[in-house]
């Protein structure tokens, strides 16, 4: 898992209004769905895939544990480099036969004082970074 690279929302999950996808170029995708997620709420547009408006909120979290496109174990050394930020970070993706599940479960998950951020992972082809997702209704999306 290595995400950068912008990718279109799946054609199964587009319906379902439950992604916000980030509209950029360039291997920060994790980046800008991590800041969609944590701060969705403090932004008034009806456009929060549009990632200008969240640069604001970039010098909150430490990102030099990160490397872009970001791996797995990228994402567990920032939650603990920001551990005083009080989130946990969930990546889901499609498996070989197209089934969403869980790739990265955070080892917060259940402290509940901490705000969930759920992402979905998408590659497109093997060989390419793949793109990161804001997932803004996990409830909508059966499993």
């Amino acid at each position: 898992m290595r995400g950068g690279c912008f990718v279109s929302v799946p054609e199964e999950l587009a319906g379902k209004k439950a992604i916000i996808n980030p509209q950029m170029q360039g291997n920060k995708s994790f980046q800008s769905a991590f800041l969609i997620g944590m701060h969705i709420n403090d932004i008034k547009s009806l456009h929060r895939a549009r990632i200008r408006q969240y640069e604001k909120f970039v010098n909150n979290y430490d990102w030099k544990c990160i490397e872009f496109p970001t791996t797995q174990q990228n994402i567990k050394t920032f939650e603990s480099r920001n551990a005083e930020k009080m989130f946990a970070v969930n990546v889901f993706g499609f498996d070989d036969r197209g089934k969403l599940n869980i790739k990265y479960q955070s080892m917060h998950i259940r402290d509940k004082k901490r705000k969930i951020v759920n992402l979905l992972y998408v590659q497109t082809c093997a060989n390419n970074p793949g793109h990161f997702m804001y997932i803004n209704g996990i409830e909508k999306l059966r499993f």
